[in-house]
């Protein structure tokens, strides 16, 4: 998925025990020898593409796929390539995907949901005791964070204060992020446009902007009801600290603006 590797064929030369399988390719048109041209994402985009059909194949006495760190040194546009095969197979069978890149859950999150998806997070605890837990996107993860900093009250309130407004601002920025891609992406634009848009965009009010259907409107969309304003307001308030207000109060007003994202 938008690469300029173009895969030409794959055949087995010599005979005997003594095969082995050679790769022509395509590198913009011209001939050129696949492994040697192959970057380490292309190859595990090859090795996937070589094993996932066999493994599937009605043939297979298997109902299931385990695949371990699919997506290492893969770009962002062949990790969501990889998650809309998964989700093809998965009609059929059961997927199971251990990654420690989030970007791979990232794409999960986003894709169409043609098949119950479940993200978990395997934690070890003490004495190599290892237990799975549901795990919640970035924004989740931010908001849950920022609540119980808000409620614990053993925190000095001056620390409390100063180190919310960090919190809230990445789970708004979390979330934009997340809409953006995921309409942006659908709609046929290019990783590579997109990651631009974003980088560029250095405010959270920018990013915010993108997240909804018309960025000209981002003005309108923050007064149509008070508590969008207020959490833009106490998130931008990171470079200094959260002078006013209830600190729960704050949380609330970034939950309910994360929901409309």
């Amino acid at each position: 998925q938008e690469s300029n590797v173009e895969i030409a064929g794959l055949t087995l030369e010599s005979s005997n025990t003594r095969r082995h399988v050679a790769i022509s390719a395509a590198v913009d048109g011209e001939d050129a020898g696949a492994l040697a041209v192959m970057s380490q994402g292309e190859l595990h985009s090859l090795a996937l593409a070589l094993f996932l059909p066999r493994a599937t194949t009605p043939e297979s006495p298997f109902r299931f796929v385990v695949l371990d760190d699919p997506v290492q040194a893969m770009d962002p546009a062949k990790v969501d390539g990889l998650v809309k095969v998964l989700l093809d197979i998965a009609k059929t069978r059961q997927v199971v995907v251990f990654s420690h890149d989030d970007r791979f859950a990232s794409a999960v999150r986003r894709a169409p949901k043609h098949v119950p998806i479940k993200v978990l997070e395997v934690v070890r605890e003490a004495s190599s005791k290892v237990t799975p837990i549901v795990t919640f996107s970035p924004a989740e993860r931010y908001v849950r964070d920022a609540f119980g900093l808000a409620k614990d009250i053993d925190l000095p309130d001056e620390t409390r204060r100063r180190v919310l407004p960090g919190l809230l601002r990445m789970a708004l920025e979390a979330q934009a992020r997340e809409t953006y891609f995921a309409r942006e992406l659908s709609q046929g634009s290019t990783h590579e446009f997109v990651e631009k848009a974003w980088e560029d965009a250095q405010k959270t009010r920018d990013r915010l902007a993108l997240a909804i259907d018309d960025p000209t409107r981002i003005d309108a969309w923050l007064e149509k009801v008070p508590y969008r304003k207020w959490a833009l307001r106490k998130a931008n308030s990171i470079h200094v600290k959260l002078e006013h207000g209830d600190p729960i109060e704050a949380c609330r007003d970034v939950e309910k603006t994360i929901a409309d994202l």
